[in-house]
């Protein structure tokens, strides 16, 4: 017992004695009410084991959240009725119901953090907005809700000044249930954000951890150059393109007002919209690309006759701005 180190080769006193087995009585009836460790194993998606729902898009201006959404759903064969697309779908009755029904909901849309008023933030939906504070109310308990994924601006940014915790949009889901929320930190690019979320399901789709997925996926935009993003976008255009052309060709052969050619319109106009989607960001990367090759001629330049310029001190370079920013994700 580590008491007699306390007094050597010299017998306990009776009253620390009484102390320790008072306390190992304790401690043993602490041991025998202790809940025992439950078994919290994370989803495996590659297995088909859970639902998913996703929320894209809810007000028509973010290209990039509708081209995420169309991807996760070919990546997991997410059906169409766990889908919220848009102006139409995408309102806050449908939301909380579409909460209570999956196990993992993806939500890729505004948002916007009050650090004045932490109980105002707010989830930026087609028809309304969802707040904090009605997430900490007793009407937003998820059971089933295992993970969240904000692909929106800010859901994580909160300040501990009126309470120990930080009060976000993160905390409102955990409190509801979920276990996990995957959240930002800042404003986060429409671009960027849609190719991590992309890289991270696919990270879970081959098996990898949540944790796991979120460095792959990070590790995958940090190290992804200007030339190498052009032709993903490019080739994922492409694809796109050949996936529309075969739905057209295939509403020749079907005949008109059957669910089977009602699908494949469905699914033309799917492929039409990621085509032009890719083809817009293929051509912005692509201008980004050549800036950004123009600024390090302009470096060099002003470097050969004595004039260095000073890049770091742009937001450009600035790594807290742009950990997940577009032009760090191109330009390094």
């Amino acid at each position: 017992m580590a008491s007699n180190d306390l007094y050597g080769d010299g017998e306990i006193p009776l009253q620390v004695q009484e102390f320790l087995q008072q306390f190992d009585q304790l401690q043993q009836e602490i041991d025998s009410i202790r809940p025992r460790p439950q078994n919290h194993n994370q989803p495996d998606l590659s297995k088909g084991e859970v639902e998913i729902g996703t929320v894209e898009d809810a007000d028509g201006t973010l290209p990039g959240a509708s081209l995420e959404g169309e991807k996760i759903a070919r990546l997991f064969n997410i059906p169409s009725d766990r889908r919220l697309r848009g102006r139409t779908q995408a309102t806050v009755s449908n939301y909380r119901q579409l909460a209570k029904q999956v196990n993992i909901l993806h939500s890729s849309h505004h948002a916007q953090s009050r650090l004045d008023f932490p109980l105002e933030s707010i989830l930026k939906l087609a028809d309304g907005t969802i707040t904090l504070g009605q997430l900490l109310t007793p009407g937003w308990r998820l059971r089933n809700l295992r993970d969240v994924f904000l692909s929106c601006c800010e859901t994580n940014l909160g300040i501990t000044q009126n309470a120990d915790d930080i009060f976000t949009l993160a905390t409102g889901f955990l409190c509801a249930g979920a276990k996990s929320v995957v959240t930002t930190l800042w404003a986060v690019d429409d671009l960027s954000a849609a190719l991590f979320c992309i890289f991270y399901y696919q990270r879970r789709h081959q098996g990898y951890s949540r944790s796991q997925a979120v460095q792959k996926a990070q590790e995958k935009l940090r190290s992804m150059t200007g030339e190498e993003l052009c032709s993903y976008l490019q080739q994922e255009a492409r694809q796109a393109e050949a996936e529309y052309q075969q739905a057209r060709k295939k509403l020749k052969q079907i005949e008109k007002n059957t669910p089977e050619y009602q699908e494949l319109v469905s699914e033309k106009e799917n492929s039409d919209r990621i085509a032009k989607n890719f083809r817009n960001l293929w051509k912005q990367a692509k201008q980004v690309y050549l800036n950004t090759l123009a600024v390090f001629a302009v470096e060099t330049f002003l470097e050969e006759i004595s004039f260095p310029p000073d890049l770091q001190a742009g937001d450009s370079w600035n790594a807290g701005i742009n950990r997940l920013s577009f032009s760090s994700g191109i330009s390094n």
